[in-house]
């Protein structure tokens, strides 16, 4: 979560603005407005949404299974004398 907080504000502080080398700057050339976030960056955002709708759903699905009944303990009648070979 930090690391993309710190390269959007990194991103709107300085990349958008003009980020030419010295020697281009001393010729005037310019950068400013052609920087955009790329397609890497909107998949990392996608991947960790998906991350917390998934961390969500375990946690749904582990509350719906602790309000369900303990399993019984299987009958000793039906143990005694059983005797199971693989």
């Amino acid at each position: 979560m930090e690391a993309r907080s710190i390269w959007l504000t990194e991103f709107h502080l300085r990349l958008v603005y003009n980020v030419m080398a010295d020697e281009d700057l001393a010729q005037r050339w310019t950068s400013e407005g052609n920087a955009e976030l790329g397609l890497s960056f909107w998949l990392v955002v996608a991947a960790c949404i998906a991350g917390f709708i998934n961390i969500i759903c375990v946690c749904v699905a582990g509350a719906d299974a602790r309000d369900l009944d303990s399993v019984a303990p299987a009958l000793e009648e039906k143990l005694n004398g059983a005797i199971m070979l693989y």
